[in-house]
């Protein structure tokens, strides 16, 4: 591990461009097939048979990821059904087990074994460097799922297809601020990795921009109703008040006869709430409920 940092952060911080990389990669391959070393000539061999019409996937189809790369596989198998027009290529599937070791084993059987013009994964970070790095010495594409932003940096060889919290909690904010108009916001989030950098990165972005936070809330990951009751009233304040529902009338439309009358405070124009589908809208039946 200590060496795939290392490595890393040499490449990343290197001035040599990606042209003077393939050159030297192409001279590698170049003095290895000239090896008196028959295992060496023999692997060299193997990497420069390339099947145009099989495309690989390393995905962690065991272990605690397995979900997700079950999921990432079918959604490229029905990407690849609905591709028209062209030939349709093979899918040959690799597990990683979701560990680095195993991602690097994964991407050198799809090129050595399977002879595939290119590699689609892995998913997690740690899967996705070591894959990489596989990759780049072998001399063949991998669009990798992982959102670490030094990927891309590594070499000619690796694309990176998703971005990471702090990019999208930056492209939010910039668009609330130039497209939306908004100029003030609240931020709730998810208090994991993701939910803070992305919040960060929005919070950054919004002053930088001109704009203003006015309210931050957060809930445990994983968290029960308490946890987004209590998130949505640290959100926007306020107080009891039986007078309330009397005065705006009966428009009420969840919890029916239950409202206690608290008045909310809500002097924010926009609100970015960087959580998984499922969990922004309990949050959101919440601010519904103080209205």
């Amino acid at each position: 591990m200590a060496a795939w940092a290392a490595a890393m952060v040499l490449v990343a911080s290197s001035p040599v461009s990606a042209d003077d990389r393939q050159a030297l990669h192409e001279r590698k391959y170049s003095t290895a097939a000239r090896s008196v070393d028959p295992a060496v000539r023999a692997r060299v061999d193997l990497r420069r048979l390339q099947r145009a019409d099989r495309l690989g996937l390393a995905l962690p189809l065991s272990g605690p990821h397995r979900r997700v790369g079950e999921r990432v596989r079918r959604a490229v198998d029905l990407a690849r059904r609905l591709h028209r027009p062209g030939p349709v290529p093979q899918l040959l599937v690799e597990d990683t087990g979701g560990t680095p070791e195993g991602a690097a084993a994964a991407v050198e059987r799809l090129v050595l074994g399977e002879h595939v013009v290119g590699v689609v994964g892995p998913v997690g970070d740690r899967e996705a460097v070591a894959a990489a790095f596989r990759a780049e010495e072998m001399g063949v594409p991998l669009v990798t799922l992982a959102s670490r932003p030094e990927l891309g940096a590594l070499g000619p060889w690796v694309f990176r297809l998703r971005f990471g919290p702090e990019e999208q909690g930056r492209a939010a904010a910039t668009y609330a601020l130039r497209v939306l108009g908004l100029d003030s916001f609240a931020v709730a989030y998810p208090d994991d990795r993701f939910g803070r950098r992305a919040s960060s990165a929005f919070w950054a972005t919004v002053e930088a921009g001109g704009g203003e936070i006015r309210g931050v809330s957060f809930w445990p990951p994983g968290s029960g109703s308490e946890g987004f009751d209590q998130g949505a009233r640290a959100l926007i304040g306020g107080r009891e008040d039986g007078a309330w529902p009397r005065a705006r009338g009966d428009r009420f439309e969840y919890g029916e006869g239950k409202f206690k009358g608290y008045r909310p405070v809500v002097d924010f124009r926009g609100l970015f709430v960087p959580a998984h589908p499922a969990e922004a809208r309990r949050l959101l039946r919440h601010l519904a409920y103080y209205d």
